[in-house]
């Protein structure tokens, strides 16, 4: 396990859909007030999302899972 995994004090968990007008703004801002790690589920975005938060996942602050909306 990654160390800084194991160092975390805070999270966020969310559920997201086609937010990268916003998304970068929103992290950065949680980041300033102290959180650690982002646990982010993707609903089927189709916009740029997913570029938009690849730097963070790669630097292990995102933690990004597609999460598709199934209906029934």
């Amino acid at each position: 396990m990654n160390q800084n995994r194991e160092k975390c004090q805070l999270s966020i968990c969310a559920i997201m859909k086609n937010e990268g007008a916003y998304l970068l703004e929103w992290l950065e801002f949680h980041k300033l007030v102290g959180v650690e790690r982002f646990y982010l589920y993707n609903n089927n975005s189709r916009d740029n999302t997913v570029e938009l938060i690849s730097p963070y996942v790669d630097r292990e602050i995102v933690v990004f899972h597609d999460w598709p909306l199934k209906r029934g």
